[in-house]
């Protein structure tokens, strides 16, 4: 199997991986600002970024491959999250962490955005409980990013029958 193949099917980070973790603290402190003050900042997003360099450097071969996947992921995550912004789903600064979580990533941000999806709708459950129009929606992502991380490719596994 070649490295591009490769890239597509596993997960770019183990739960050993040091720059996964770091991720998910970047993104656990976008999520605590959003939750409090309903804005993720730049500087939480430039972190989550420069993370995922710190992954394509711990996976190796970072030209021309990563850095290409890179790009695909943040092209998948702002054309997914961008028509969800354009609809008024999410709001600006949930793009923009999500799409540098998408250039660390790469193509393996299709999961992560599965699970935001998933726990979004289970905060979105609770806010219409609560009869709340707005919520943060970093939490959910910060889940997501939190279960990727645990349990990489699970809903890969999942979806091929593999568990």
């Amino acid at each position: 199997m070649d490295a591009w193949s490769a890239s597509v099917s596993e997960c770019p980070a183990t739960t050993s991986s040091w720059a996964i973790w770091a991720i998910c603290g970047a993104v656990a402190w976008a999520a605590i600002i959003d939750w409090r003050r309903r804005e993720i900042p730049h500087a939480a997003c430039l972190a989550v970024l420069l993370c995922g360099v710190g992954l394509w450097f711990e996976r190796g071969d970072v030209w021309p491959w990563r850095l290409l996947e890179g790009v695909l992921g943040g092209l998948l995550a702002a054309g997914i999250v961008g028509l969800l912004y354009y609809l008024g789903g999410v709001a600006g600064g949930d793009v923009k962490l999500l799409v540098a979580l998408g250039l660390g990533l790469g193509l393996a941000i299709g999961e992560v955005l599965l699970w935001t999806a998933l726990f979004g709708a289970l905060l979105a459950a609770v806010a219409a409980g609560r009869k709340q129009r707005d919520f943060a929606y970093g939490p959910a992502i910060l889940a997501a990013v939190l279960m990727y991380a645990v349990a990489p490719n699970a809903l890969w596994r999942l979806a091929m029958w593999q568990v």
